[in-house]
């Protein structure tokens, strides 16, 4: 993608985090820097991926595993408007608010895609994405284990 036509995209696709990660101390996987705020990974799939292992510790740490849960969180009131936030997701993916989800899970690999699709929708206020380079990133994220 061109600059100037990069330059028209909303800041998550700009930094190819499209869920806005904010920066941290945490050494994500194809992390290149932040703008200020915000990380900026060296492509899409690999800000993707963070967004996944994020929401995996979500589960894991914190035990959120509802819709509702996890975007509480994601988004919290103080920041957002999180009830408009969990409604645009669920809209969007075809989601209930108390649907559960164990992102990790290769059972729940199509729900995990919808839900960080829908996201993106939200933080970025469009699709940029498509669902097949969310798979992809999903698979980054949770590789198969051989034996």
């Amino acid at each position: 993608m061109n600059k100037k036509k990069l330059g028209r995209m909303p800041r998550g696709i700009r930094n190819c985090n499209p869920l806005n990660i904010r920066k941290s101390e945490d050494r994500w996987v194809g992390c290149c820097g932040n703008d200020g705020a915000f990380l900026q990974f060296i492509d899409i799939k690999h800000g993707l991926r963070a967004a996944f292992r994020l929401l995996y510790t979500y589960g894991y740490r914190y035990n959120l595993r509802t819709i509702k849960d996890i975007i509480c969180r994601w988004a919290p009131p103080f920041e957002n408007n999180t009830i408009a936030y969990l409604q645009r997701v669920c809209s969007y993916a075809g989601f209930e608010a108390d649907d559960c989800i164990i992102v990790e899970y290769s059972g729940y690999k199509e729900k995990a895609c919808k839900l960080v699709a829908a996201m993106s929708f939200v933080e970025n206020g469009g699709d940029y994405l498509s669902l097949s380079i969310i798979r992809e990133a999903y698979d980054l994220a949770f590789p198969k284990k051989t034996e």
